[in-house]
């Protein structure tokens, strides 16, 4: 896929999408952390998630989450000004987030965007961190801590709850139908995470799926020899 100003270049990458499921465990973090300081993957995350591993892209679709995130954003802002060392921050370009963070634009319609630089947006960040994820060229998407459902003490995240006048509802039912409609033979999907309600994906070992080339898909990238490994790339040579 052509490259988009601002935007990653990673074709054929391994990028293991980080969501915030309340199944996500700082054991799992460490280990993708690990194969991403060896080249074996690239990390993104949504939201919270540069909070506990070293993400590499950041995507927030929740006008008010970057309002408290970002230094000087909010009462919040002072326990998160890490995220101004992420290279790509990002966001749905109807959130309203400030300035310096990629919009990106999209529309709610099934199955993932394949126009460079446009997502679905799926009702939820994670399914729209997953599009970002295909369009930079990924060969496999590696999802961990997308629930997509309640943890055992009925949190919603990781870390809880988000701040007051962050939190929303989660539309679960909705959001597990959204993901059914994601079809798309030139990349592998893969679900990792510990627990999940999510159906739409093949289930894995998080072990398994980062220390294996991808093999069973491969984009169209990599037949005409673009493959350039998973390091990561800003496009410039691209």
């Amino acid at each position: 896929m052509p490259y988009v100003d601002g935007w990653p270049w990673l074709p054929g990458a391994t990028i293991v999408c980080i969501a915030g499921g309340p199944s996500l465990t700082k054991a799992d973090c460490d280990l993708v952390a690990a194969a991403q300081a060896a080249g074996d993957c690239v990390l993104f995350g949504v939201n919270d998630a540069y909070r506990i591993v070293p993400v590499q892209l950041v995507y927030g679709g929740d006008q008010k989450w970057w309002h408290t995130t970002l230094p000087g954003g909010g009462t919040h802002a002072s326990r998160t000004k890490a995220i101004d060392t992420i290279r790509w921050r990002m966001c749905a370009q109807d959130s309203g987030a400030v300035g310096g963070i990629i919009k990106v634009p999209g529309k709610d319609c099934p199955n993932l965007s394949r126009e460079p630089g446009f997502v679905h947006y799926g009702g939820n960040g994670g399914y729209q961190l997953i599009n970002v994820a295909y369009l930079v060229g990924a060969a496999r998407i590696v999802l961990l801590g997308y629930d997509c459902g309640y943890g055992a003490n009925n949190q919603c995240h990781w870390f809880g709850q988000h701040p007051p006048g962050v939190h929303t509802t989660s539309n679960y039912a909705e959001w597990q139908r959204k993901f059914s409609t994601i079809d798309v033979p030139d990349c592998e999907i893969l679900n990792a995470s510990r627990r999940t309600a999510i159906t739409a994906f093949p289930r894995v070992r998080l072990c398994d799926a980062i220390r294996t080339r991808p093999t069973a898909r491969q984009r169209i990238g990599q037949v005409f020899g673009l493959l350039r490994g998973p390091q990561l790339q800003d496009g410039s040579g691209a």
